[in-house]
């Protein structure tokens, strides 16, 4: 999709677009996160800021009056304590810090637990919408689209593209944790705080190479997920193609060489990531002792402010290399997020629509198709149909016979609006198709493909598929009426026997009337079969014929019927 990424975005652009795309509370939960860790960072600050009088009173022998007459803040410090009727000593200096200290954890776990569940949550909801914005796309678009890059951008990339947002929620708490340290840095000595920030400079000069790489490599293994993710679902799909052609041996190396393409992306990416702290811990350790040196003999810091100067640079170094990490973490994945946006933005723009305002109730005199014309575009060297003129009178069943590639089921695809025709149009009781809600027009189409898709449920699950207030009742009579009620009967668990992915404990025969019976239970004026005999034997194909005719004796459906001969007719 070029025209949403035109230029290279950079990755604050590609996150902005990611939270509109999400439609993500990203403000209100930023700010619970946000305003957690200023807590957490707070409560750190007062603890971490106590050792410096806890040092203080240990030097000067627990002397109170002595520290009160040398400083400002200790004799502040003191008229405080006894307004609240507190006793200063080591033991109340200590508590402080460690209730600080306490806190500061306690407000670090509330913000990873809430983190946790929010991720959840919006992992959920962009699957979810994922899903549910795939089931509204074109059908057209849907031809085109590779099962496995579909998996992988909804389940894989978008779980991961995710996990940005809460990386800068995570990287903002850990500058304001840096800020406060400076803050404490600057408060000790200034010409030190600047040397100090003049070698993170360095460091960050240091590291934009590993930067530039990871978004490089980002892309490279995401396309590298979506490969393998299409290569496993295809293979998976087509097993028999693979044992009979005897190419076991050809696809485990393909499956292999991709999952070693994968691997180099996601190794190349953990190296760099092990490399910052190999640039930021030396070069952070070196510049403190060579501060503490120039503090200690240039500028004549006491020793005091000085060691707490060498714990705050100490404390800093671990938060600048988890923002430098944060930062790689976040190019890395430059790629996810550009996958599962490209992939929202497509299901959007290839929606549906979502037809008139008239509901259709039902059909009492006929279909007709006048002057259809359908293609399918890119490649298609003729139409599938070419000014189709066609009547099918309701109640009866009208058989539509012809070889493959003719453009049967393209015309079938047409009456639910599962595509829209280029020219002409389509009518029920002479009223454009186009003028009735989708909804209520394809709730009155039953539709039986010619290879029936059974999800892995019980027989009563799929008959009642389509039409979840079907009764048992219903249900039975459907299996009554579709010449499937006796082999469910025989079945171990009857109606409540589990059926298997694709329905695999059912012969051919049984899975074209077990679907049949689903079409019947949905009730609607209109059933529509795509070559039900397609596969069947002579025996399975007398049987279907004749629940055909029941069917049309006792329930007067408007019935069409695809075949590619008379014979089944």
């Amino acid at each position: 999709m070029p025209s949403l990424f035109p230029t290279q975005p950079s990755i604050w652009r590609l996150t902005h677009i990611l939270v509109e795309t999400t439609k993500f509370r990203y403000l209100t939960v930023g700010g619970v996160i946000i305003g957690l860790r200023l807590a957490s960072t707070l409560f750190e600050g007062v603890g971490f800021a106590m050792l410096l009088p806890i040092m203080e009173y240990m030097v000067a022998g627990q002397d109170l009056n002595s520290l009160q007459s040398g400083s400002e803040f200790w004799r502040r410090l003191v008229e405080m304590a006894d307004g609240l009727g507190v006793t200063i000593n080591l033991a109340v200096l200590l508590g402080i810090s460690f209730v600080s200290i306490l806190l500061r954890q306690l407000f670090q776990y509330l913000q990873t637990l809430y983190e946790i569940k929010q991720s959840r949550e919006l992992d959920r909801r962009v699957q979810v919408a994922g899903f549910s914005e795939a089931l509204a796309t074109r059908l057209g678009y849907l031809d085109n689209l590779r099962s496995g890059d579909f998996v992988n951008d909804i389940v894989h990339e978008a779980g991961t593209a995710n996990a940005t947002i809460f990386l800068i929620f995570t990287s903002i708490g850990v500058l304001l944790q840096l800020v406060m340290y400076v803050g404490i840095v600057v408060a000790i000595s200034l010409p030190l705080t600047l040397l100090l920030l003049f070698v993170a400079g360095l460091q960050t000069v240091l590291l934009r190479g590993l930067m530039s790489r990871s978004r490089r490599v980002s892309e490279e293994i995401t396309r590298s997920n979506q490969n393998l993710a299409s290569f496993l679902i295809e293979r998976i799909r087509s097993v028999r193609l693979v044992r009979l052609s005897g190419t076991e041996a050809e696809e485990v190396a393909n499956m292999d060489a991709k999952v070693r393409d994968l691997n180099e992306g996601i190794i190349n990416v953990q190296m760099i990531r092990a490399r910052i702290p190999v640039i930021v811990e030396p070069l952070g350790v070196l510049s403190m002792f060579t501060l503490m040196v120039v503090g200690s003999d240039v500028l004549g810091v006491r020793i005091e402010p000085l060691l707490m100067f060498a714990a705050a640079t100490l404390r800093s170094l671990p938060l600048m290399q988890q923002l430098m990490t944060n930062y790689q973490g976040l190019l890395s994945i430059t790629g996810s997020i550009k996958a599962t946006v490209k992939r929202m933005h497509a299901l959007a723009e290839e929606k549906e629509p979502l037809g008139g305002i008239r509901e259709f109730t039902s059909i009492k005199n006929a279909i007709n198709f006048e002057n259809v014309s359908f293609d399918y575009g890119a490649g298609a060297s003729l139409p599938a149909l070419d000014g189709v003129t066609l009547k099918i009178p309701a109640g009866y069943i009208t058989a539509l016979v012809g070889p493959s590639g003719s453009g049967k089921s393209t015309l079938i695809d047409l009456l639910p609006w599962l595509r829209e025709p280029n020219v002409g149009r389509i009518t029920f009781d002479g009223i454009c198709s186009t003028e009735f809600s989708l909804k209520s027009l394809r709730s009155k189409i039953a539709f039986v493909p010619q290879s029936p898709q059974v999800f892995n449920e019980s027989a009563a699950q799929h008959i009642r598929y389509g039409n979840a207030f079907a009764t048992e009742e219903d249900i039975r009579e459907a299996a009554s009426l579709a010449s499937a009620a006796d082999f469910i009967d025989e079945l171990p668990d009857g109606y409540d026997t589990l059926l298997g992915e694709d329905g695999v404990r059912l012969s051919g025969g049984q899975r074209q009337r077990l679907d049949l019976a689903r079409a019947l239970a949905r009730k609607g004026d209109i059933l529509i079969l795509d070559e039900p005999a397609s596969g069947l034997d002579a025996d399975a194909e007398e049987k279907f014929r004749a629940a055909l005719m029941r069917i049309r004796q006792e329930t007067g459906m408007t019935v069409i019927l695809i075949a590619h001969g008379f014979s089944t007719v």
